[in-house]
């Protein structure tokens, strides 16, 4: 694949609308996963990737070291 045909397929996908989105990503997971149809992998990963951008919260998890206590066997 291109890097053209790699953008096509990801503005493709970028331009529909949620429901659209999931439902196509349904679909190719079920010839990916379960008719073990190897050609749809890219196709998958990029509809996933683009799920993934649109429900991103942008909120990450925060380790504080100052709060980890550790407990001290006898």
């Amino acid at each position: 694949m291109t890097k053209e045909e790699y953008q096509d397929l990801y503005y493709k996908y970028y331009d529909m609308p949620d429901d659209e989105l999931s439902s196509k990503l349904s679909e190719l997971y079920k010839k990916r996963y379960i008719d073990n149809n190897i050609d749809v992998f890219t196709e998958h990963r990029i509809a996933a990737r683009v799920q993934l951008e649109r429900n991103r919260s942008g909120n990450t998890l925060i380790f504080h070291m100052k709060e980890l206590q550790e407990k001290k066997s006898c």
